[in-house]
């Protein structure tokens, strides 16, 4: 079925599932969480949990990595 502007109706609309390779869609954090609950099946749930940002040329981590080495070592 085609409307005006020649758009084929039944083509609009249709859902698209992206693989869990894809960084971002559900499946990538669907796949995320269970391998999180399975480390914590196979071990024992973590006493504390950190998540931390930092700026790689923030002037305290540029002065403290050895010759050679970047921020992300």
């Amino acid at each position: 079925m085609a409307c005006g502007g020649g758009v084929d109706m039944e083509n609009v609309g249709h859902v698209v599932i992206l693989p869990s390779s894809h960084k971002g869609s559900a499946q990538y954090m669907q796949q995320l969480l269970q391998d999180s609950l399975a480390i914590c099946r196979e071990n024992k749930k973590p006493d504390l949990f950190l998540t931390m940002t930092a700026n790689g040329n923030w002037q305290e981590i540029v002065k403290n990595i050895l010759p050679g080495q970047t921020a992300t070592n």
